[in-house]
């Protein structure tokens, strides 16, 4: 498996449980109305703090449906980018679930969304010009970086989980997870450009073309 998959796949997989959190607590908030297309998917009861709570859009008018369907696509996310992204129309379907998560409740990953699918066109691509751009001390550096950077990713990504799923009122578990997803940037960037520097350092052969020797 390539490390620009492995990158990939990590991303849309934080994608999906996203969406999974989100899922549940919708569907925690009962068999009740939506009263508008903006609205908080973890009820009062379940709030990490007093004033603040997460947002998402959803265009179904009742939590539990909303839930539901929100739990199904992000399940389906999950699966696509472990084990479809790589596909001829894997990258395709991944974003055209990314955005009926968006409007279902799934909260405001897209962002991260659209770095895995343009990512993943990198699976399938021999990244010539990549190789012109990485072949140098850089992409050497880069290419040692990218393997790290996922541990830390992983890491981060699970503490993260966690504190939205426990939900806390206390202000000091807020402020990590302002530390933590401003963090969360670091290892994406590496994590995007350190696979790529991989994928060249492991195929260098990538710079030529057959009628260029």
């Amino acid at each position: 498996m390539s490390a620009v998959r492995i990158s990939s796949a990590a991303f849309g997989t934080l994608c999906g449980l996203t969406g999974i959190i989100a899922g549940a607590f919708l569907i925690l908030q009962g068999d009740s109305s939506v009263n508008a297309v903006k609205i908080s998917y973890i009820g009062p009861e379940y709030r990490m703090w007093e004033h603040e709570t997460y947002v998402a859009f959803t265009l179904i008018p009742n939590y539990i449906l909303s839930g539901l369907t929100t739990l199904i696509i992000s399940i389906t996310l999950v699966y696509i980018s472990l084990f479809k992204l790589h596909k001829r129309y894997g990258s395709i379907v991944f974003l055209v679930l990314s955005v009926l998560q968006l409007f279902t409740g799934g909260g405001f990953v897209i962002d991260l969304a659209l770095i895995t699918f343009l990512l993943s066109f990198g699976i399938r691509s021999k990244l010539k010009v990549w190789t012109r751009i990485f072949s140098n001390k850089l992409g050497k550096f880069l290419a040692v970086l990218w393997f790290p950077a996922l541990i830390f990713y992983l890491g981060l990504s699970v503490a993260m989980l966690a504190l939205t799923i426990a939900g806390t009122n206390k202000s000091y578990f807020m402020e990590l997870m302002v530390v933590l997803a401003t963090i969360m940037f670091l290892p994406i960037i590496l994590m995007i450009f350190g696979s790529l520097a991989y994928e060249v350092k492991k195929n260098p052969s990538n710079l030529y073309d057959k009628k260029d020797i």
